[in-house]
């Protein structure tokens, strides 16, 4: 599995339903939310196939398919807090069953830009679960894991 950590980093979820449109996302389509976070990680995983005869010495492997999700912490903020609205797009949007645009710049840099060193991945999500601990100290965490839906993208090109 590799997994990618964002320090500095960009990221934006859709707030709107984007159904089956597939493609690498803009920030019209996936607006900033990465102020109200401090992790992010996209995991990258592929399923494999056995596929061994009798008589190997070693097992041997074929990849089957990917698979792709990002494990989010960020600060709750109830909807009255004023943009990112994390209650909105996290919580209230798990409510709602939709697939969003998604898109994150792990290096940081300019979120309107990607080179080979400064990336942009980018895809479908779908929102799989929501976590808000108890208040214990004034702010609350939050965790997401948004599943990825279909192909993730890699930018390195200026968009």
């Amino acid at each position: 599995m590799a997994k990618i950590l964002g320090k500095n980093c960009h990221f934006g979820l859709g707030i709107v339903d984007i159904g089956a449109t597939p493609g690498a996302y803009t920030l019209a389509q996936a607006p900033l939310v990465s102020s109200a976070s401090n992790e992010v990680a996209l995991n990258i995983e592929t399923a494999t196939i056995d596929t061994s005869a009798y008589g190997d010495d070693f097992d041997q492997f074929e990849v089957f398919t990917y698979n792709w999700n990002v494990d989010i912490t960020a600060y709750l903020q109830d909807i009255d807090a004023g943009p990112p609205d994390t209650e909105e797009i996290f919580v209230e949007g798990l409510l709602d069953l939709t697939k969003r645009a998604f898109a994150f710049w792990p290096a940081g840099g300019s979120a309107t830009e990607s080179t080979v060193t400064q990336p942009k991945y980018s895809g479908r999500v779908i929102l799989q679960s929501v976590s808000i601990p108890p208040n214990r100290s004034g702010v609350v965490p939050l965790r997401v894991r948004l599943q990825g839906d279909g192909e993730l993208f890699r930018n390195t090109d200026s968009m």
